[in-house]
């Protein structure tokens, strides 16, 4: 039988990236792995980043980087609304291993799991206020992430 995999999930930006990282958590569990306190031992930890300001791309990045130091084994997954609008720029990130934008569960699940994926994946990206509007959230005040790309399908795959 093989021994479960450690996952430690790292969580930055609003309380919609908490509830994501929530979500990813429960998927995981379900999938056999066990969730760690981010400061433990994994063998794959998912960096759920942010983009409402440069600030938060760049902590998305060190929380990569230091993902790979405290963990030099693992695998490093980035995921969330940076990993999404900025795909090319968060692969150029030496410590992360794929970048899997938002509602690609699935694809993160696969490479969780060691299941070939590719090094990018990036869906379709809706983002919507808490009322489910198509309004843009109010947190992402960032002229470089234009309402249009936000409420317009983007699927993109890149291999490694």
């Amino acid at each position: 039988m093989r021994p479960e995999r450690r996952v430690a999930i790292v969580t930055l930006g609003c309380k919609v990236n908490a509830y994501d990282s929530a979500a990813i958590a429960d998927r995981l569990r379900a999938e056999g792995c066990v969730v760690v306190p981010p400061e433990t031992s994994a063998d794959v930890v998912v960096v759920n980043s942010c983009t409402v300001t440069d600030a938060a791309d760049a902590e998305s990045r060190r929380l990569a980087r230091r993902a790979r130091r405290l963990n030099p084994h693992a695998r490093v997954i980035l995921t969330g609304c940076y990993a999404q609008t900025r795909p090319e720029e968060a692969a150029a990130v030496e410590a992360v291993d794929h970048v899997i934008g938002l509602n690609r569960l699935d694809a993160l699940a696969r490479a969780v799991a060691g299941a070939p994926v590719p090094r990018t994946v990036v869906g379709p990206l809706y983002l919507f206020t808490a009322d489910s509007s198509r309004r843009p959230c109010p947190s992402l005040t960032r002229p470089a992430v234009p309402v249009e790309l936000l409420m317009t399908p983007v699927i993109r795959e890149y291999a490694p």
